[in-house]
């Protein structure tokens, strides 16, 4: 509300502009932190990761404008201090979110994804998996039948003990469609408690049973996703427009698989490309793929 406040009907122009109008007693640095982590200074400053190393100079700069007020330390005729903090002054190293750890930090500080979803690397091979989302598995199951697969990253997890005194998984999945509760007794969690940690990309099979307007879902099935993906792709092809990549594009394929992997060199409009087939087969789950794609020097990678 104090930067709602501060802002008016004037958006921020950067982030020294922030500094200087939000009051530095009602904003501190847990508050920035969390507003950089939710992408709310997006607009002035994209690079979240720069702007939470940044918090202490923040704040730092908006109780220097405020003691600066107070002591009547304005510009001449009263005017506003030039900005001095239009670019973010991190506190220590701060390295470049990935779009996981972007999405992860997004989900922790609003409770829920905003700009896309961990599962979204896995866009192609969901496709060629046919797997489904809750919400389709959802009317299905108002349909009348039982059991379905979707790709679901799992956001949480806990274990109870039930009256027999056995164990029962509760875990809490997400898709683009939303978030649900899955269900799986004793004997899955022994099979499967690894495979379904907090923050992974699964591929699960569900058994489902309506409850009035509900659904109520049990897990009787659970793979990696990176590993079923791996099972159903051929191979990556790796755009590129020189050689400056090769040494990172050999680093990210040094786990060996069962995948095929071509190296295209994209020469310009007359000359075309030219396509080179590695020899041997390479691991190339979504992991791989998203970690070719921001690799600096590579154009596109394609999963065929």
């Amino acid at each position: 509300a104090a930067i709602v406040a501060a802002r008016g009907s004037a958006p921020f122009a950067d982030l020294g502009d922030f500094a200087r109008r939000v009051d530095a007693r009602a904003v501190n640095k847990r508050a920035i932190e969390q507003l950089a982590a939710a992408g709310a200074f997006d607009a002035i400053s994209p690079d979240r990761a720069a702007v939470h190393a940044a918090a202490d100079s923040i704040v730092r700069e908006a109780n220097s404008a405020r003691e600066a007020a107070l002591g009547g330390q304005g510009g001449l005729f009263g005017a506003e201090a030039p900005a001095t903090l239009a670019a973010p002054r991190r506190d220590g190293p701060a390295v470049a979110w990935s779009a996981a750890e972007r999405l992860r930090r997004e989900f922790d500080a609003v409770g829920f994804f905003l700009t896309g979803h961990p599962l979204d690397d896995h866009a192609a091979a969901i496709r060629r998996l046919k797997l489904g989302d809750f919400a389709a598995f959802a009317r299905a199951v108002h349909r009348g039948e039982t059991t379905g697969r979707l790709a679901a990253t799992v956001l949480d997890r806990q274990e109870r003990r039930i009256k027999s005194g056995s164990k029962m998984g509760v875990f809490t999945l997400s898709d683009p469609s939303g978030h649900y509760e899955a269900i799986t007794f004793q004997e899955g969690l022994d099979q499967w408690r690894d495979l379904l940690e907090k923050g992974a990309d699964v591929a699960v099979t569900l058994q489902g049973s309506a409850d009035g307007e509900e659904v109520r879902a049990r897990i009787v099935g659970v793979e990696t996703l990176d590993k079923a993906a791996a099972r159903a792709a051929k191979g990556l092809r790796v755009f590129l427009r020189d050689e400056a990549p090769l040494p990172s594009v050999r680093e990210r394929l040094a786990r060996r698989g069962e995948g095929a992997v071509s190296l295209v060199l994209m020469l310009g409009p007359a000359e075309g490309e030219i396509e080179v087939k590695l020899p041997g087969g390479y691991a190339i789950g979504a992991e791989i793929a998203a970690s070719l794609r921001a690799t600096a020097g590579v154009v596109a990678v394609e999963v065929a």
